[in-house]
C-alpha cells in the first residue's frame, strides 16, 4: 500500500468559503456526523481566523477572542467584515471557549471537515456523471481528459 497526497486546489480552484456556500445542509454528511442542531448551523460556514495575530505559540493561551483589528490580513489588505467578526463571537460564546487554543482547534477541525465534505460531494458528482473517481487522479486536467475520452468514445493511439 502507498500513501498519496493530492492537493484539493488541483481540482477546485476556489476558496473554501465559496465551495462551502454551494452545498446544501444535507451535503454536509461528514460535518453532520460531528455536529447537529445549532452547533451544525454555526460550523457549516467557513470561519475566520487571525492568522497574523497568532505569531507566537503563547498566544494560544490568551483568553478571549482577539479584537476585530487583529483579524486584519496584509495578504488581502483587508479587515474582516463586521458580520463575520460577530459570527466569530457567536461561535466563541456558543462553544464556551476560554482561550485562543479552543478557537484554533475548532477552526482547524471545521476547516478540515468542511473541505472533506466539499471534496466528497465532488467525488460523488464525478462518480454519478462519469463513473470516474477524482481521488484516483492528480489534477482536474487528468480527470477531465479521461472523462472526455469516456464520454466521446474516442480512442487514442499510444
Amino acid at each position: 500500500k502507498s500513501l498519496v497526497f493530492i492537493d484539493s486546489i488541483q481540482f477546485m480552484a476556489s476558496s473554501l468559503e465559496a465551495l462551502v456556500s454551494n452545498l446544501s445542509p444535507e451535503d454536509f454528511r461528514i460535518v453532520g456526523k460531528r455536529w447537529t442542531g445549532e452547533d451544525f448551523k454555526l460550523v457549516t460556514q467557513k470561519g475566520i481566523f487571525p492568522y497574523e495575530y497568532l505569531d507566537d505559540i503563547s498566544k494560544l493561551n490568551v483568553e478571549g477572542l482577539p479584537s476585530r483589528d487583529k483579524f486584519y490580513s496584509s495578504l488581502y489588505e483587508s479587515e474582516v467584515k463586521e458580520e463575520d467578526y460577530q459570527r466569530a463571537l457567536k461561535v466563541w460564546d456558543h462553544f464556551k471557549m476560554k482561550t485562543m487554543r479552543d478557537y484554533h482547534d475548532l477552526y482547524l477541525e471545521t476547516d478540515v471537515l468542511l473541505l472533506a465534505d466539499v471534496f466528497e460531494n465532488f467525488r460523488r458528482t464525478c462518480l454519478e456523471n462519469y463513473k470516474l473517481d477524482p481521488a484516483h487522479y492528480i489534477s482536474a486536467p487528468s480527470l477531465s481528459w479521461d472523462a472526455f475520452l469516456k464520454q466521446s468514445g474516442e480512442e487514442i493511439e499510444l
